[in-house]
């Protein structure tokens, strides 16, 4: 599987074991490849649309270390802070 480029993930705290590895989408390009998560979530997940994640409950906002602040996408090269479009 492709995965994605984790540029920056500082906020990870030491002795948090790796998670499960979810699909993102890439919104620009529409390469979809896997991002390694800190931990397991608890609520689970319900589904991801692109790069948006739903939990059970929807309400629910995981811890900010769980996901890398700084990712790059291996196809278009385009880099995404905390979800968002950098460059």
């Amino acid at each position: 599987m492709k995965t994605w480029k984790i540029l920056d993930w500082s906020n990870r705290p030491e002795g948090i074991p790796e998670g499960e590895s979810i699909s993102l989408m890439c919104p620009n390009c529409g390469n979809d490849a896997g991002l390694q998560t800190a931990g397991v979530t608890n609520p689970p997940i319900l589904a991801i649309m692109g790069m948006g994640i739903v939990f059970d409950p929807p309400t629910y906002i995981p811890p900010e270390y769980w996901l890398p602040k700084t990712i790059q996408c291996r196809k278009c090269r385009i880099i995404y802070f905390s979800g968002k479009e950098a460059s």
